[in-house]
């Protein structure tokens, strides 16, 4: 199972994200380094974590403003792999990304306008660098698209892969650095279950070894942590268990 630190920005600082309430979020505090600077965090994290990917999120974009297109072309300087989160709405959005060479691409069901959007997407050309994120609050699917709102978020998740897009991530803002336990293991053994080919990455939650057992057990390929790392509840030899 790979594990997946995660960079979460917002007004140009990385922040704590805790609980989804993106109005609390201040500069995040760590163990790995003093700097809440996004590009110094991620050098930090390679040289005490010896990390190969990590997922970022460009908070501001997701809320409509203008995408942090300097910070990650030099987080993209980095050997690291990038899976980039910036509020996907349209085809258009992914442009800067690609230019970026980004390498893995978010459509988040909190921002993507629909399945036409996601079909349009899959037939581009670009299915493969696409991850489809299944965004809930308490295990309310988060959605603009008034249908999918009708659906639950394994059904929603069926239908994208129609569109040949096979990567998820299970996602729950409302366990997000609370250290509560990761609350979507219910959901991971459903998409196992429905679609054994599936690439499923869950976050929210993760505090501790068990945590990540639990959600490998549940057909999990990989985890997304943040809190657990700053916090030093997990360390870069942890990692190492599940990435040798």
């Amino acid at each position: 199972m790979r594990i997946f630190p995660v960079i979460d920005i917002l007004n140009g600082s990385a922040v704590h994200a805790v609980g989804g309430h993106r109005q609390l979020y201040r500069p995040v505090q760590s163990v790995i380094t003093d700097s809440s600077e996004p590009c110094r965090l991620l050098r930090a994290m390679q040289k005490r974590l010896r990390i190969a990917h990590c997922y970022v999120a460009d908070i501001d974009a997701i809320q409509g403003r203008p995408l942090h297109r300097e910070v990650l072309a030099e987080m993209k300087r980095t050997d690291v792999a990038l899976t980039v989160d910036c509020g996907i709405q349209a085809h258009s959005d992914i442009e800067p990304l690609l230019e970026l060479g980004i390498d893995r691409i978010v459509v988040g069901s909190e921002t993507v306008c629909g399945p036409d959007v996601i079909r349009g997407l899959s037939n581009s050309g670009h299915a493969a660098r696409l991850v489809f994120s299944i965004d809930m609050r308490d295990g309310a699917l988060l959605t603009p698209y008034a249908a999918w709102r009708e659906l639950s978020a394994l059904e929603v998740a069926l239908q994208v892969a129609e569109f040949g897009i096979t990567q998820f991530i299970v996602l729950d803002l409302a366990a997000i650095g609370t250290g509560r336990g990761v609350p979507s293991l219910a959901l991971c053994r459903e998409l196992r279950s429905h679609i054994p080919r599936a690439g499923i990455i869950a976050g929210g939650g993760v505090r501790t070894l068990s945590d990540l057992c639990r959600l490998e057990e549940a057909g999990a390929d990989g985890a997304l942590v943040a809190t657990a790392f700053h916090n030093g509840s997990l360390t870069a030899e942890d990692l190492r268990r599940f990435e040798p």
